[in-house]
């Protein structure tokens, strides 16, 4: 079994400074011990108010075999390990609703208390998939708009290209056609719309 002191020897490299990965994961494991007592002091309390009704309804011979001293639920080393690697990937604006979301779970399943580290990863394994979904999406959303930027620049190349050439090829076209031409196409420029009367 593994010591919860072990969990938080987590020592700064420069004393009072403390990086965002070490802040959030001594936070996250430090809600987990919490939660962890919380649990087995529920349990302990359910298990003494059971014996309780039990002792009043009928005769108690518990004293007989001896009170059993409770040992407090511990967490394996790799277990720790893998917990703490899962909170240092979470960033720290994750921090709160990752314990909001752990707390509510516990909560409402009320487990027992091996179970509630199993919770617990649970919760920091979906806030990660959440993370890494939404930075997939991202990418997605960056890399549609990168090529519909690319697009709409090619047409709005396009289409300036293709009103100069045909500016061109107008002043081209009077300047070297002569009289007539330019006759032709000012009758057209000079056109007007008849009034409408209501």
């Amino acid at each position: 079994m593994f010591p919860w002191s072990v969990v938080f020897s987590l020592e700064p490299k420069v004393p009072g400074q403390r990086t965002p990965e070490e802040l959030v994961t001594n936070t996250l494991m430090l809600e987990l011990g919490a939660m962890v007592k919380r649990t087995e002091r529920i349990h302990l309390e359910k298990a003494a108010e059971s014996r309780r009704r039990r002792s009043s309804s009928s005769a108690d011979y518990s004293w007989l075999a001896g009170s059993q001293p409770h040992v407090s639920y511990e967490l394996t080393p790799g277990d720790v390990l893998e917990l703490q690697d899962l909170c240092a990937q979470i960033p720290p604006q994750q921090c709160g609703p990752v314990i909001v979301s752990f707390r509510k779970l516990v909560s409402e399943f009320e487990p027992e208390v091996h179970e509630v580290p199993k919770l617990f990863r649970g919760v920091l394994r979906n806030c990660l998939d959440e993370l890494q979904g939404d930075a997939e999406l991202q990418d997605g959303v960056n890399r549609w708009e990168q090529k519909r930027s690319k697009s709409l620049s090619f047409v709005t190349f396009r289409s300036k290209f293709r009103t100069l050439n045909r500016g061109n090829f107008y002043d081209t076209l009077l300047t070297k056609s002569g009289n007539a031409y330019s006759a032709h196409f000012s009758e057209y420029r000079s056109v007007s719309l008849p009034d409408v009367q209501l």
